[in-house]
């Protein structure tokens, strides 16, 4: 019987410790979509707290263009290799 109590008493504290968490990480993960919350409201809560994901947002689209073009380069490259490989196999 004690043993029992111990456990519910463990699971009663993990959960509670779990709760303590989630509270704290629910303001700052603004990832995840919120039930509570609308979309506008969202993007206006990130703005005003996290600026900075709005530069990283941006850097990020004009860093992925520039790598778009290298890779359609490298796969030019790949493709004129191969294709040179391949004819001088059947010559």
């Amino acid at each position: 019987m004690n043993g029992n109590k111990s456990i519910s008493r463990n699971n009663e504290i993990l959960s509670q410790i779990l709760q303590k968490e989630a509270r704290m990480n629910r303001s700052c993960n603004n990832r995840l979509p919120s039930l509570y919350q609308s979309a506008r409201t969202q993007k206006n809560h990130i703005m005003t707290n996290q600026p900075y994901k709005q530069f990283r947002l941006t850097r990020y689209k004009n860093e992925s263009k520039i790598f778009g073009m290298q890779i359609l380069d490298i796969k030019k490259k790949q493709l004129t290799s191969t294709t040179l490989h391949t004819l001088e196999e059947t010559l």
